[in-house]
């Protein structure tokens, strides 16, 4: 390219450029007004020249019609009459049915038959006298009395409309009610969620439920009060009070043998901390080869989590463990205690090897 513009965009119009120099020509000209000036005046001047020396061509028959039809040169928009009478028969319509001076009343009125002529005579005069006494009958005039048309009144029509409006009304103030109440409630559960997974210190909001044998009876909701079974406060109480205590299982103070207890076991477990503690009360001790797992089961999952192995019991009727779920802000809605083998990956929880199970 030249420094000059008007050479430069010569040779732009007259294709002299290669690809390169032609695009770095157009990204000159979107910068520089003077050579896009320019560039503008010789694509001008070269139409000019090509218009005056080429000599025109005559179009042959129908390509000058082609042309403009795909030119789009005198082409009449097409009026769809189909949609325009559509709209307009649906506006006669509703102007008939709503905009009806009778209105519904006049169906309800009923309309008599025209009455019929009735002839009534009228009363002699005095000509009529006259004749009597002159013996000659004069002919009798009669005249058409029309009797006035009396129209039925409409019975009274029930405001109908309006009920149906109070009606709908009342449902629609109704639906707006339960929606606010039922968007309060949302609300209050968010809430309540919110801050049960916000660890606020010295706050918690623990899950605390009781684990028993399978196969007993369902038990209450209440762990701690209203049943025989020991309470959850009897548990805790001897996971602390047996600490000291060592006597073997199923032998009292007094030497004789005592009636084997049934095992039960609380997991206490705070979401917001991921911090838990199972209290277990009188778990048979383990067996040679044998170990407990623990299991927990997420709300909204169906796939059971396997906790982790307890250690060995020291023998004592009540115990306490430590354990977490790895994670924060999960809801456990069930806890297992199974005893499997030692020295193979613990298998999902069986009515065989399932010891304690909750709720």
């Amino acid at each position: 390219m030249n420094s000059d513009p008007h050479e430069s965009a010569a040779w732009r119009a007259f294709g002299m450029l290669d690809a390169d120099e032609a695009a770095s020509f157009d990204e000159a000209m979107r910068h520089d007004p003077e050579l896009k000036k320019a560039f503008l005046e010789m694509e001008s001047l070269t139409a000019a020249v090509a218009a005056a020396s080429i000599q025109p061509v005559t179009p042959r028959a129908g390509q000058l019609e082609r042309l403009e039809r795909q030119l789009g040169v005198h082409k009449a928009k097409r009026t769809n009459w189909a949609a325009i009478s559509g709209w307009a028969a649906a506006a006669a319509v509703t102007l008939f049915v709503f905009i009806d001076p009778k209105g519904p009343q006049a169906e309800n009125v009923a309309t008599l038959p025209p009455p019929s002529p009735v002839t009534v005579p009228l009363e002699p005069s005095h000509a009529a006298e006259t004749a009597e006494a002159t013996g000659v009958n004069p002919p009798i005039s009669t005249e058409m009395v029309e009797i006035p048309q009396i129209a039925a009144i409409p019975p009274a029509i029930g405001p109908m409309d309006e009920t149906v409006k109070v009606f709908s009304r009342q449902d629609t103030r109704r639906l707006i009610q339960e929606n606010e109440v039922l968007k309060e409630q949302v609300r209050d559960l968010q809430i309540r969620d919110r801050e049960r997974f916000e660890a606020v210190p010295g706050t918690a909001w623990p899950i605390v439920m009781r684990m028993s044998p399978p196969g007993m009876p369902a038990q209450s909701n209440d762990i701690s009060f209203g049943h025989e079974d020991p309470p959850m406060t009897a548990i805790l109480g001897d996971a602390l009070a047996s600490a000291g205590d060592g006597y073997d299982e199923g032998v009292g103070k007094t030497g004789l043998v005592a009636k084997e207890p049934t095992p039960s076991a609380v997991p206490i477990y705070d979401a917001a901390r991921d911090t838990g503690t199972l209290v277990v009360n009188n778990l048979p001790p383990n067996i040679e080869g044998e170990y407990y797992n623990l299991w927990v089961k997420p709300e909204g999952d169906a796939k059971l989590m396997h906790v982790g192995r307890l250690p060995k019991s020291n023998g004592r009727a009540a115990d306490s463990f430590d354990f977490s779920l790895g994670s924060s802000g999960i809801i456990p809605v069930g806890f297992m205690l199974t005893r499997d083998l030692q020295g193979t990956t613990p298998s999902v929880p069986t009515p065989a090897n399932t010891v304690l199970q909750g709720p």
